[in-house]
């Protein structure tokens, strides 16, 4: 079982794939293109750091900030969905038990950085206990640390299978 968010994979003819499993399509990603794919690819992350930064500037008004994280997620959802991912499909209307996979469960990465990634979250969380401050402040820190960690947690549990 893979995420909702998709996997990267090698296929049997040595290249590397990246699979959605929501538009069930396969596409290849140029290692050259990497950066600015995986960059859309988090733009959850982006728009809460994003909101986050505006709550910094404007501390009063949390609806800005929550609006303009909001309205940068949709954005960057449109201009991923249709103006990114459509250059590199390779295979559209595939099933997870119909990919060609050269290996079973490919490791993207190392287990020590995803336990840096995952303790890093939790040092956040800890860490806000110790800021002084509003309570919003407090719960802003702490989200950011969930996040982090859950996204090591995730990608530790996706090894291990």
């Amino acid at each position: 079982m893979q995420s909702i968010f998709g996997e990267f994979y090698t296929g049997a003819d040595g290249k590397d794939y990246f699979y959605l499993p929501f538009l069930k399509t396969v596409y290849h990603i140029p290692t050259d293109d990497l950066v600015t794919f995986n960059a859309f690819r988090h733009r959850f992350v982006i728009a809460f750091a994003l909101g986050a930064i505006f709550y910094s500037f404007f501390p009063g008004d949390v609806l800005l900030c929550v609006f303009v994280g909001a309205l940068f997620y949709a954005l960057a959802t449109v201009a991923y969905l249709k103006s990114i991912l459509p250059k590199y499909v390779v295979q559209k209307g595939v099933r997870e038990g119909d990919l060609n996979r050269a290996k079973q469960n490919e490791q993207q990465g190392s287990l020590a950085k995803t336990l840096f990634v995952s303790l890093a979250g939790v040092l956040i969380i800890a860490g806000s206990f110790f800021v002084s401050g509003e309570m919003i402040n407090r719960m802003i820190i702490i989200a950011f640390g969930v996040i982090v960690t859950i996204s090591g947690t995730s990608s530790i549990i996706g090894k291990s299978k």
